[in-house]
């Protein structure tokens, strides 16, 4: 009724080929019956091929459905999700914890006895899921319409907060912007696509579901809102980790947020407040 985007996980993720294709198909098959906009959360995973393959075609025929990925082959998520129980983990997926969940905090792997401790003494606690194979990040970037999404959480403090000082993390937080230019530096990837899957492709999808703030913006033209970035294609990196998360990224030398600089020689300028949030116009049916 509204023409809203739905974003969504899959229903069996993470699973087998098989069940994420699935999963793809139930929310696909909503999106064409209703003509509804949709975004598939992190298509990096078993089956992304032919999952991509049903996202191009649909996008074919006007519907329009896309999905993002981020460049890592670990996820996040709280230790208390349901395909960490040994039924789904052991017994379905065949994986072993000491080979696919790992702890940021502790900076290990979990053993299956760490976790059945810590899911319940600590069910909120942040942990990462190895799923995928890292040789799969080069081809996931280069997809036709992706979208480049970290999934990273809201890290609460203050400006002055070391990172050395706050708890380990998912390194997507920090680093999934200027890890997917550094691979396509060294993997000598369409850096035009790559930037596009950075910036364009999501302004794309979102303005096509009559988004008007997004219509103006993933584009440097005349009359776009000047959202723009300034960074150094030869030296840009990501310096996060699994073992330290948060280091910031180095190579990007300047970030303006409609207009304003909000990044002036690689420093945060602490004093720039002007991102806003994008809404649609309340009459927009």
């Amino acid at each position: 009724d509204y023409g809203r985007q739905a974003c969504v996980h899959l229903r069996h993720t993470p699973g087998n080929t098989t069940g994420e294709v699935n999963g793809a198909k139930e929310i696909l098959a909503n999106a064409v019956a209703l003509k509804a906009p949709a975004c598939i959360n992190h298509i990096n995973s078993a089956g992304w091929g032919q999952v991509q393959r049903l996202l191009t075609n649909l996008r074919a025929q006007s519907f329009n459905v896309w999905g993002d990925v981020y460049p890592y082959e670990a996820g996040s998520t709280s230790i208390n999700a349901v395909f960490f129980r040994p039924e789904i983990l052991e017994d379905k997926l065949g994986w072993k914890y000491e080979e696919r969940l790992y702890d940021p905090e502790l900076n290990r792997f979990l053993s299956k006895q760490d976790y059945l401790e810590l899911v319940e003494s600590d069910p909120v606690r942040a942990v990462i899921i190895y799923k995928s194979s890292a040789d799969e990040i080069i081809e996931w970037l280069q997809l036709e319409g992706v979208v480049i999404a970290s999934d990273g959480m809201p890290l609460f403090g203050e400006w002055d907060d070391k990172h050395e000082e706050l708890p380990n993390t998912h390194p997507r937080r920090a680093g999934t912007r200027a890890k997917s230019l550094r691979l396509a530096r060294e993997h000598d990837l369409d850096m035009v696509k790559m930037i596009a899957a950075l910036s364009t492709n999501a302004a794309v999808h979102l303005g096509n579901t009559g988004l008007k703030a997004m219509q103006e913006r993933g584009r440097i033209q005349k009359g776009m809102i000047a959202d723009l970035t300034l960074f150094d294609p030869g030296t840009v990196t990501d310096n996060a980790n699994y073992a330290n998360g948060l280091p910031t990224s180095t190579g990007v030398e300047y970030v303006l947020v409609s207009g304003q600089i909000a990044l002036e020689r690689g420093e945060v300028v602490e004093a720039t407040r002007a991102g806003k949030a994008l809404r649609f116009e309340s009459n927009n049916r």
